[in-house]
């Protein structure tokens, strides 16, 4: 029986929305005396776990119910013998065609390495952020990958952006103004913390184009959970020496860092990963787009109930501006193809 289609754009929100509480989550754990070292280990690598027993779990089903123990072929339509063959050994034509699929090659492993290290440094930056401004803020500053993406992309097609993506970059602009606080003079705003947050931005930019340009067929499951096992890579090569050199070995051995290390990995990979890789295959890119930026508002909620920030409502309609912005790019446009969903 075929899933209803009413419900891809619901699990696409949702996994917008269960990003929502990791901020929080991540503030709480700085207040309980944790680095932000430890958290960038507990939950890639807690994450990474929790992929590989649904990977597994995913393989065991196609295995027992299809017989394939590929996995890069285990999403292949499947037909059984029976009805691929009409009587006579002739092929009936009712049977479904089997679709192409390929095994990544050297460049395509390099590409996806390449995600995996722009992956790990979005966390870097967005977790060193958290750990210097506030949480509403941080999670404002990861958004701004919206228009980094516009600039991105004229950049490489070296060619000026249409009138719907300027006019979205201004709407942006303009509601990320009014959604930090800055007009109200709430708060001061660490600079550090401020470079680091645009530096999330920057970095999942990158990601997005990596992941979107990438020509590796594999069902979006396993590849996401090969660009999450390369960031891992990336995290323990790069950052490995500084957490054995800092004692933050002791830290990520604790007993009280095990719940905020299971929340992470839950909310932060092992959730909206699943949720992605099935609904946003089968939605239109700007309809997605749309839908999958539900962690921004998610994230603000989640701050003022877990962590009681202040929210003044001309911050709430800076927020619906961003997310019209969001949106606008892509509501005349139709006929793009289809997204290759991010993990981050």
């Amino acid at each position: 029986m075929k899933p209803n289609r009413a419900i891809f754009p619901i699990l696409v929100f949702l996994g917008g929305c269960s990003y929502g509480p990791s901020s929080s989550v991540i503030k709480l754990g700085y207040a309980d005396g944790f680095t932000p070292l430890t958290f960038l280990f507990a939950e890639y690598f807690t994450g990474l776990f929790l992929l590989l027993i649904i990977a597994a779990a995913l393989i065991a089903y196609a295995y027992f119910r299809h017989g394939r123990t590929d996995i890069w072929n285990i999403y292949k339509p499947y037909t059984p013998a029976d009805k691929t063959s009409a009587p006579g050994g002739q092929a009936s034509e009712a049977s479904a065609p089997e679709m192409p699929s390929e095994k990544p090659r050297g460049d395509g492993m390099l590409r996806m390495f390449a995600c995996g290290l722009s992956l790990a440094l979005v966390s870097t930056c967005y977790i060193v952020s958290l750990n210097m401004i506030s949480a509403s803020l941080a999670v404002l500053l990861l958004f701004q990958f919206t228009w980094m993406g516009v600039i991105l992309e004229a950049v490489i097609k070296r060619r000026f952006p249409s009138r719907n993506a300027c006019i979205s970059v201004i709407i942006l602009i303009s509601g990320t103004v009014l959604a930090s606080g800055i007009l109200g003079g709430i708060g001061s705003m660490n600079p550090i913390g401020v470079i680091f947050g645009l530096g999330s931005a920057f970095f999942y930019t990158i990601n997005m184009y990596l992941l979107g340009d990438s020509k590796t067929e594999m069902h979006p499951f396993f590849k996401s959970l090969t660009t999450l096992l390369f960031a891992c890579v990336a995290v323990g090569f790069i950052f490995g020496p500084m957490l054995i050199g800092s004692g933050g070995l002791n830290e990520l051995l604790s007993p009280s860092l095990i719940p905020y290390a299971l929340m992470l990995g839950i909310i932060g990979c092992a959730l909206p990963v699943s949720l992605f890789s099935i609904g946003m295959q089968r939605l239109p890119l700007g309809f997605a787009t749309t839908l999958s930026s539900s962690e921004l508002p998610a994230s603000i909620i989640c701050a003022v109930l877990i962590i009681n920030e202040t929210v003044m409502w001309y911050q709430w309609i800076g927020i619906v501006i961003l997310l019209y912005g969001t949106s606008y790019r892509y509501m005349f446009v139709k006929g793009r193809k289809k997204p290759v969903i991010p993990f981050s």
